[in-house]
């Protein structure tokens, strides 16, 4: 069995983090580690939270203490909200000391930094690493549309905007894939919202209808890029990868819109994490 070390955030209450990616990545049937960067009452989309960012030490000394009981490598580390740049330094320690254990280990990077509507939600330094640090580290990158204008330095208005964008950064970092989720593009119809992929040297894009929330659910996000790294874990194409990741997201987004929720649906729409049987044998 697959096994993944998954290090971000922890809400107590809600679906954010390592409690939007744990449950999904379990659900296609790998086996998850978790270390929480910060431990919070819920996640910062409500305006006022409780807990605290958990010192970089700490981070340190719980994987210390994995590595310490068990000989079995990690096959791939996720990565999300980090809460400081310290925490990111901790981040490529662990990065780098798992690949002494299995140089194939893939590192799926989420540079979670900020998006459109509320800008960015990090500590000042936060962004700088992912743009200098990470990025060159990370085997996947999963920026939102307005983490990919941070990490490029200019606005993506249209598809070739971000066909170009894509094929930049391809050349500076480390990546493999690059998949730029929540975009909103001037050459594209109002009501949906796009996925675009690059990977082996092509383009994938899809188009997701949009759902007309009051309050848009946070941890999509946080679940897209678990979901993602799960289906290359598990052996399938980037194409197909994106394909069944999509649609599971936007089925959970569909029955949290159904049933009037704050928080994204997770464990009412968890056979969404299923793979169809037309799927399963297609790597």
């Amino acid at each position: 069995m697959k096994q993944v070390l998954s290090i971000q955030s922890h809400v107590a209450f809600g679906y954010a983090g390592n409690r939007a990616a744990t449950f999904p990545l379990q659900r296609l049937g790998l086996e998850v580690s978790v270390i929480n960067t910060v431990q919070f009452s819920n996640h910062t989309g409500y305006g006022d939270f409780k807990g605290q960012i958990l010192p970089a030490d700490h981070i340190l000394e719980v994987y210390s203490g994995i590595e310490a009981i068990t000989s079995q490598p990690f096959d791939g580390i996720l990565t999300g909200y980090l809460g400081s740049e310290e925490t990111g330094d901790a981040v490529l320690n662990i990065v780098a000391s798992a690949r002494k254990r299995n140089p194939n280990l893939i590192y799926c990077c989420d540079p979670v930094m900020g998006d459109i509507d509320r800008g960015f939600f990090v500590k000042d330094k936060v962004p700088q690493f992912f743009k200098h640090k990470a990025m060159k580290a990370a085997d996947i990158l999963t920026p939102n549309h307005f983490e990919m204008e941070f990490l490029i330095g200019r606005k993506i208005k249209t598809e070739e905007d971000v066909k170009t964008a894509l094929t930049e950064l391809s050349s500076f970092s480390g990546a493999n894939y690059i998949l730029i989720t929540s975009l909103i593009l001037e050459d594209q119809p109002n009501e949906v919202i796009a996925v675009m992929l690059l990977g082996n040297k092509n383009f994938h894009k899809i188009e997701i209808p949009t759902i007309p929330f009051q309050i848009q659910p946070n941890g999509c996000g946080d679940m897209f890029a678990a979901l993602f790294l799960g289906h290359i874990l598990k052996g399938r194409t980037s194409e197909a990868a994106l394909d069944l990741t999509t649609k599971a997201v936007s089925q959970v987004l569909q029955s949290t819109y159904k049933k009037d929720r704050r928080e994204i649906d997770i464990i009412g729409a968890q056979e969404a994490f299923q793979i169809p049987k037309e799927a399963s044998n297609k790597k």
